[in-house]
């Protein structure tokens, strides 16, 4: 992020959420991210959950407790330890100390406890009326020792043709309704502003949802977007065009680009491989 930018770091969290995810569903494997007993040393190194996790969910902390705790509770705790051994709970108190913060909660369902991540299903209903957006938010993982329900701060951002709102909303149960006020018809909601979470998310929208969201919506929301429209729509025109003119557009992060040509590839047919042939004569090899 200090290097690239805010956008390449936002891809860059991405690829290592699919990378993890992908892991998981293919090999089945979950662990907490503290693991005190191996058979072979090795076996504490994986990439998927050591490195790829075990940095998104830094990054979940960092955004948790922002930037002006975060980091000096780094710093603390180099400084408190260096040379020596350390466990997870030095690290803990060494964040609760600089920002003033109880992580019990985080620690126990990302560090020490859990293993797995929490597959979340989301719905929105807009009520004039009441001038208001109902959410419903449900954990829909498996209800197992290592894929635990989790306790999920979640930003939800709605835009209006007044402008957007972030609304922050706590899940620490299997499932919440709550009513979100608003000033008009909603153009686009979005569920974990940012993709912070390590977590699946998949929310209920309509082709024409996603498509305004794929057009209108920052990066991290384009991403999933996209991705979506792939899963939900394959074969749709609207979904195909709508992918096609991202992976066209060079004024667009190469990221997202390098995820429509992905989304298309994976929807194949003629349209979508007319799409990828032109983009191979992008600039930017990414």
């Amino acid at each position: 992020g200090h290097a690239h930018g805010e956008d390449d770091l936002t891809y860059q969290r991405w690829r290592y959420l699919n990378h993890y995810l992908d892991f998981v569903r293919e090999s089945g494997v979950v662990r907490p991210l503290e693991y005190s007993g191996f058979d072979v040393s090795d076996d504490m190194y994986t990439t998927e959950i050591t490195y790829f996790k075990g940095a998104l969910v830094l990054h979940m902390l960092r955004r948790i407790l922002g930037d002006a705790n975060f980091y000096p509770a780094i710093s603390m705790y180099l400084n408190r330890h260096q040379f020596a051994e350390v466990e997870s709970r030095d690290f803990q108190r060494a964040l609760e100390d600089a920002s003033g913060r109880n992580l019990d909660w985080f620690f126990n369902d990302w560090i020490r406890g859990g293993g797995g991540y929490p597959a979340l299903q989301v719905s929105w209903l807009w009520v004039p009326e009441r001038n208001a957006v109902d959410l419903t938010l449900e954990q829909v993982q498996a209800e197992l020792p290592f894929e635990n329900l989790f306790d999920l701060p979640i930003e939800v951002e709605i835009r209006t043709a007044g402008g957007s709102r972030t609304h922050r909303v706590r899940l620490n149960k299997k499932s919440l309704s709550v009513a979100l006020p608003v000033d008009g018809k909603p153009l686009m909601v979005t569920v974990d502003k940012g993709n912070w979470l390590v977590a699946d998310i998949h929310q209920e929208e309509t082709l024409q949802e996603l498509v305004y969201k794929l057009e209108h919506g920052d990066l991290a929301s384009a991403l999933r977007t996209a991705r979506q429209l792939a899963q939900d729509h394959a074969r749709k025109p609207a979904a195909l065009d709508a992918l096609s003119r991202v992976l066209a557009d060079g004024s667009l992060h190469w990221g997202l680009r390098q995820e429509a040509a992905l989304d298309l590839g994976s929807m194949g047919g003629d349209v979508a491989g007319a799409a990828l042939v032109a983009g191979l004569g992008d600039a930017d090899q990414r």
